[in-house]
């Protein structure tokens, strides 16, 4: 297989990774956030005076953002990697080619 093609290859594959992984982050965080899990949490203990199962919330709240933002910069770079592949049926053109902004002008 040639060297261009096992990219290509690889390149997919590491896009639908991507992708699966994108679509089960959110499941991850409704079952961490679920009550049967959280109630696992529900200790009298503080940590700086706010209560453990507030800390826990926001803990894995920040946990799925950062986990967002690093599958969304993951998913953008195969996106923009896909616009200069020739034969994928993206030309990587604007979606606003042939757009006449003139048009949008009330009259």
């Amino acid at each position: 297989m040639p060297t261009r093609l096992r990219d290509r290859a690889e390149q997919s594959q590491s896009d639908r990774k991507a992708r699966d992984r994108a679509m089960i982050l959110p499941l991850v965080g409704l079952i961490l956030l679920a009550p049967p899990v959280g109630e696992i949490f529900l200790l009298d203990a503080k940590i700086a005076g706010v209560p453990f199962t507030l800390v826990y919330v926001f803990a894995v709240w920040a946990l799925l953002i950062a986990g967002a933002a690093m599958l969304a910069r993951r998913l953008r770079a195969g996106v923009d990697g896909a616009a200069g592949r020739p034969g994928d049926g993206f030309s990587g053109a604007s979606f606003t080619a042939g757009h006449d902004p003139q048009q949008d002008s009330v009259n």
